[in-house]
């Protein structure tokens, strides 16, 4: 009789982790392309450290300047235009986690572009 239920343990615990083999490979095969659909392209600690790297940046940078001043250059933001505005001062939001959102103007009369202003906020608008 014990060893009919110690059979039947080591069945149930090699069923698990044959389920958890078969849910962990295909999650890691998909894994870039879930990451992808997620709306945030930093973690916390680099939104916070781009929050406090804000007041360095200048109006007259280029985006090349404005995201290696950030610490975002692996990130792959780029200058682009949300909501209407003049030429000279395009506004684009950039929500790099909840609570952390770059409100930028850019100038697409120069080029390359370049910043007007840039600031962080709670929310979007």
């Amino acid at each position: 009789m014990s060893n009919t239920r110690e059979r039947s343990r080591r069945l149930f615990w090699w069923e698990w982790l044959v389920l958890a083999a078969a849910l962990l490979v295909p999650g890691c095969a998909f894994y870039p392309f879930i990451v992808n659909l997620l709306p945030f392209r930093v973690p916390p600690s680099v939104a916070a450290r781009a929050k406090r790297r804000v007041p360095l940046l200048r109006p007259g940078m280029t985006e090349q300047e404005v995201w290696s001043t950030l610490g975002l250059t692996r990130s792959g933001f780029r200058a682009r235009i949300h909501g209407s505005g003049p030429p000279d001062a395009f506004p684009a939001n950039y929500v790099l986690w909840p609570g952390y959102v770059l409100h930028t103007r850019w100038n697409y009369k120069t080029k390359p572009v370049t910043l007007v202003e840039a600031e962080f906020r709670d929310h979007l608008y």
